[in-house]
């Protein structure tokens, strides 16, 4: 999903749920290179925005768990 997506269903009010899973990594890079590369990790880390700060300025409903 992108941005302008999001803006689209703000625009139309359509009733979607959107889960966010972030553990931090490209999971599926990071998955390759624990069972293939042996552990040989290369830009697998990233920092993500801070997505209820994205959901509040577009006045979705945010649960944070």
């Amino acid at each position: 999903m992108n941005f302008q997506e999001l803006g689209t269903i703000m625009e139309k009010q359509i009733d979607v749920k959107i889960i966010v899973l972030n553990n931090g990594y490209l999971g599926m890079v990071r998955q390759w290179q624990t069972f293939f590369f042996d552990g040989c990790y290369a830009g697998t880390p990233m920092q993500s925005p801070d997505f209820g700060l994205i959901s509040q300025s577009m006045v979705f409903p945010t649960a944070r768990r």
